[in-house]
């Protein structure tokens, strides 16, 4: 059998269509593993639905342009292409490194042709020049009349000048002047395709679309529906190979159909959010939220997984005739390479090894035999996985490469009737055996996943788990389960994995294995960063996603052709239910509770849901919440079946630990507010600025000299962008662009504290409020962003790090600052000189087509990286204003002395006459250097309780710590609440001699009393909408041992109910 699947993967696995000589995907069938089927099919789904004169053949190309040379053909274009830098990984695939760019040509066409060489090539371009330039079913004539036009206005043009908009590459017909011999005619380019969509025309017309499909749609269209990808894909697999072979081509089409795409959906329903509009796309977590959604509905119905497998082939040899024609060598025709990898995968794992569980279609037959017999009804679930390194570490000398490969989870109804011991092996194999090169080849640095086991392969009756032969040598050399005939077959790298112990239940480490392959090409928080598209055009989201979006070439391949090769399968033979068509929420969202609630529990409108008694006592927060846990109160309170629904929805254990202490934590908060122990009243939120005022009160502040100055300079700017939102014409966007680029710079301003930087920021930002701007307000800390949010609710604020993604490489976050119109960035002397350096590439990228306000201090506390944001080269032509008129502090004594300690170090005796001066009267303790709780006790009652200590260490921070709270607690007898675990960095005993954490044992929380009263802080970003942000002081109302409900109350007046947390993100185990 073995033989036969390779024979027909190798020869069966594609049939060519007798009439128009396409290539059609064959399905497997079990009749394949005694025969391989014949060459041709009669015909193939282009000549079913078009007829076969809509596939371009050989003999439909023009005479004068057949035979084309690569030269030739570059010398005939009025274009030059930018396909950005050029990135291959060793041994792998070309990478999209930036959006493709047209410009003009330096030299006419004419003149191109003129200086090729030998001469037979000049003489073929000559004679193909005549031909388009009198062709009248092509757009070549078009532009290369436009082209003429540019050089006689533009005779010494720079780079600049020749580079056109990106919206050329949507100009229909273009496709004429790239590639005249591929696209002789206009009716061929998919641009024209795009442009002549019914769709698109209606919505020109301003008349209702009820159909809002994707261009990757299904097969079955209205007359006069067309898509770019469906177009294309008849091309590369249509008898001219060439389609299939250019590497500019492929990213032309794949640059227009996400511009289309994403341009399409903005405009068409501007009311929906981005995220929500391209769940559709695979580079989206929502697009993965729904193929994760199906897989758990898999699993509730057929029970945890019984197998994981993961195949990474590399390419097979039916591509050698292509490859000979075209003159490539592997992993240089990727087209081919990907498709066909893609089809045999999914189709060997669907019939082969799940012996065809699908309901319908060509292949609905069930096999009588196949690698998975006796387990009685098989389903499985698949993604097509790209090996690019940007995920996870590589394991693997070819991960990163860019090459396809698969994963799958697969169900049975019973795992010992697979007798999987007898179908796989986990050990190496003897010398001279032919597959023993492919087993060594794939061994594993992280372990093979299964269990030292001396004896022979068996079914363990009493772990009811499969136990292969695996020593110890094999167990250090990381040998991976595999079968002998898959190894046979596919001749790549495989993997397999089984529960190891409790049967069904083990079945849950294999789908959390597989659920972690679930990545998108973004992270969920990036996502919605990226696609954060308040105000955005759809040009705007089009820049940001393709400048962002790093694909390699197989997976620009397989997205393109994702209609005829979807990368994710699943097995149909699922019971019938009901669909649910929501988004899903995180489950520490309090909207999960809400969802819960309407996908569990019958209703007639889903504000039954919302108790009137409690909307009236509980803050919207925790309002969801309440509402669930009274309709369904049996439930919540049943912690087994809780943990057991989250284990089938595949969340990890920590995360289920978190969510059990939150339902308990906010159980007890939400009964305090019903039976009236606190209130709503209580919460007072601070008083907003004049930002979220009406516009009719707006009132000209009071600026000096240099306030106006910065001021005015601001203004200009947004002048010259509101002149560029006005423009109406090409010219006058042109001209408006061109006064960004020559006259638009960073603006800095600099000035100690007090000088009134924050006071002109905020006056910035409610003028561009109030002219309609998208604003960005920038700032080091979380709980300073929390207070600029109170301050400024209309506009986005966020830490720098949140904002800007520094975290994140920067061809992925190039284009984050193309949505916003004003960006202030605080403190921005603490960022480093590489993120200045990112700051400026992104305002570069987004055309300088914003105002970027950086506020800061040079004499104060300078970034943690050697190199500060102003020894940055660019530093120096930012627009710099200084502000020295200080008009916060009034005594001139405190400011002589802050002056002072500004300039100035104080050393020697000036410095020490200096100091005594300043801690006169002002010391801390005297007469011995550490502290005692009366020495704390007199500084709190000198300064009223309002002091802050600074420390030089965390040890001294400690020291401090525990002093006051003996002070203002224990000393005057007041009630201890109890005693909680806290940041683990606070603990001297997870340290060494030397500081370093230690690495033998898993950090341990340090203790924390607590009492009514004191003041503590939130060390982490759990809930930035509600405050819950790292650095937030909050202090101690009450806390509840038995729910482990911590009520505390932040400076912004909120009232959180905290809890405990148990952390993965630590450097050895957890804490």
């Amino acid at each position: 059998m073995a033989t036969m699947l390779e024979d027909w993967c190798k020869q069966g696995a594609w049939a060519v269509c007798e009439r128009c000589y396409s290539l059609e995907p064959r399905h497997l069938k079990e009749v394949d593993t005694r025969r391989v089927a014949g060459p041709a099919v009669p015909h193939c789904r282009w000549c079913r639905r078009d007829g076969p004169a809509s596939v371009p053949t050989v003999g439909c190309v023009p005479r004068q342009l057949r035979g084309l040379t690569a030269e030739a053909v570059e010398a005939l274009r009025p274009f030059e292409i930018d396909c950005g830098p050029y990135q291959r990984p060793v041994d792998g695939y070309r990478v999209h490194t930036a959006l493709i760019r047209l410009l003009w040509a330096p030299s006419a066409v004419e003149d191109k042709i003129a200086a090729l060489r030998p001469r037979a090539v000049r003489k073929q371009a000559e004679r193909a020049f005549a031909y388009l330039m009198q062709s009248d079913c092509s757009e070549y004539v078009t532009f290369v009349r436009q082209h003429r036009r540019f050089l006689l206005t533009h005779p010494d043009a720079s780079q600049s000048d020749r580079r056109r908009p990106l919206q050329m590459i949507e100009a229909p017909g273009v496709e004429n002047a790239l590639w005249p011999d591929l696209y002789w005619a206009s009716d061929l380019c998919e641009t024209v395709q795009r442009a002549t969509d019914s769709r698109r025309l209606r919505r020109q017309q301003h008349l209702q679309d009820t159909d809002s499909e994707d261009e990757g749609g299904d097969g079955t269209e209205d007359f006069g529906r067309s898509s770019v990808r469906r177009s294309f894909l008849k091309k590369i697999l249509g008898p001219i190979l060439d389609y299939a072979g250019e590497y500019e081509l492929l990213q032309f089409i794949f640059d227009l159909s996400y511009w289309s795409d994403l341009g399409s959906k903005r405009h068409v329903q501007p009311q929906l959010p981005m995220r929500i509009l391209l769940k559709g796309a695979p580079f989206t977590p929502a697009y993965w939220a729904v193929r994760h959604a199906a897989i758990l509905d898999l699993q509730r119905q057929c029970g945890y997984p019984v197998l994981f497998k993961t195949w990474a082939p590399y390419e097979w040899s039916a591509l050698l005739s292509h490859m000979n024609v075209l003159l490539r060598s592997r992993m240089h025709l990727e087209g081919p390479e990907t498709l066909h990898l893609a089809h045999i995968l999914v189709e060997l794992l669907r019939e082969w090894v799940a012996g065809g569980s699908r309901k319908h279609g060509e292949s609905s037959t069930l096999w009588r035999t196949h690698c998975l017999t006796g387990g009685g009804r098989i389903n499985f679930a698949a993604r097509l996985e790209y090996q690019d390194g940007k995920r996870k570490a590589a394991s693997q000398a070819y991960h990163g490469r860019g090459a396809i490969h698969l994963h799958a989870v697969l169900f049975a109804e019973s795992l010992q009737g697979l007798e999987l011991h007898r179908k796989l092996l986990a050990t190496e194999l003897p010398e001279g055996h032919a597959l023993r090169g492919y087993v060594l080849d794939q061994l594993s640095y992280s372990g093979s996943g299964w269990p030292v086991h001396d004896g022979a392969s068996c079914w363990d009756d009493l772990d009811e788990a499969v136990r292969l032969h695996h020593t110890e040598r094999d167990a250090e050399q990381g040998v991976r389960a595999y079968g002998l005939e898959e190894v046979d077959v596919l001749k790549s790298h495989v993997d397999n994995l089984v529960p190891q112990a409790g049967g069904g239940a083990g079945g849950r480490g294999l789908l959390l294995r597989y659920v972690a392959t679930y990545n998108a090409k973004f992270s969920g928080s990036f996502h919605n960063e990226l696609l954060d598209d308040t105000g955005v055009s759809g040009y705007g989201i089009a820049l940001r996603v393709l400048s962002t979006l790093h694909p390699s070439e197989p997976e620009m391949w397989a997205t393109l052709c994702k209609q005829l090769f979807p990368d994710f399968a699943l097995g149909g033979t699922m019971l019938p239910i009901v669909i649910i068509a929501a988004e899903t929420v995180g489950i520490f969202n309090d909207k999960y509770f809400g969802q819960w609630l309407m996908l569990n529990l019958p209703f007639r409108a889903a504000e039954d849901f919302l108790d009137p008694e409690i909307s009236a006592k509980v803050p919207e927060r925790y309002l969801l919440f309440a509402c669930a846990d009274r309709a369904a109160p049996a439930y919540w309170a049943n912690r087994a079946r809780v943990v057991e629904d989250l284990q089938l929805a595949a969340h990890r254990d920590a995360a289920i630990a978190n969510f059990l202490a939150l339902l308990d934590a906010q159980r007890a908060i939400v009964h305090q507010y019903l039976c009236g122990e606190i209130t709503l009243e209580d919460e007072v939120p601070q008083i907003a600025l004049p930002a979220a005022a009406d516009p009719g009160a707006f009132v000209q502040p009071t600026f000096n000299r240099q306030q106006h100055e910065l001021e005015r300079r601001a203004l200009e700017t947004l002048d010259l962008l509101q002149a560029l939102k006005d423009a109406r014409s090409e010219e006058d966007v042109d001209e408006a662009s061109q006064q960004l680029e020559l006259r638009n710079s960073i603006l800095v301003c600099m000035g100690g504290p007090g000088t009134g930087k924050t006071f002109v920021a905020d006056h910035l930002v409610r003028v561009a409020v109030q002219r309609g701007c998208r604003v960005l307000y920038a700032l080091p800390t979380g709980q300073l962003a929390c207070r600029m949010r109170q301050r400024h609710p209309d506009i986005h604020v966020d830490t720098c790090a949140g904002a800007f993604l520094f975290y994140r490489p920067l061809s992925e976050t190039i284009a984050l600052m193309t949505e916003y119109d004003v960006v202030v960035i605080d403190e921005a002397l603490q960022l480093s000189a590489e993120e200045f350096g990112r700051l400026h590439a992104m305002f570069l990228a987004a055309g300088r087509r914003l105002l970027l306000l950086l506020l800061g201090d040079d004499w104060q506390l300078p970034s943690i990286q050697p190199d500060r944001a102003s020894d940055h080269p660019q530093w120096r032509f930012a627009r710099t204003i200084t502000l020295t008129e200080v008009r916060r502090c009034k005594c001139r004594q405190l400011q002589a002395k802050l002056d002072f300690l500004r300039y100035h170090k104080p050393l020697g005796k000036e410095g020490q006459l200096f100091v005594n001066r300043l801690c006169y009267k002002h010391k801390a303790w005297s007469g011995h250097n550490e502290p005692t709780s009366l020495d704390i006790d007199d500084i709190l009652r000198r300064t009223d309780n309002k002091t802050t200590f600074v420390t030089c260490s965390k040890s001294g921070a400690a020291i401090i710590n525990g002093l006051a709270v003996q002070v203002l607690f224990t000393n005057r007898k007041q009630r201890l609440l109890g005693e909680i675990p806290g940041t683990y960095e606070d603990n001297e005993d997870n340290y060494d001699a030397h500081g370093r954490l230690r690495s033998d044992r898993p950090p341990q929380p340090s203790k924390v009393p607590l009492y009514v009263g004191m003041r503590v802080v939130l060390t982490s970003n759990r809930d930035k909408e509600n405050h819950y942000v790292n650095g937030m002081v909050a202090a101690v109302e009450t806390y509840c041992p038995a729910t482990g409900c911590l009520r505390v109350r932040t400076q912004t007046q909120r009232r959180l109910a905290v809890y405990r947390y148990t952390d993965v993100d630590v450097p050895c185990g957890r804490v």
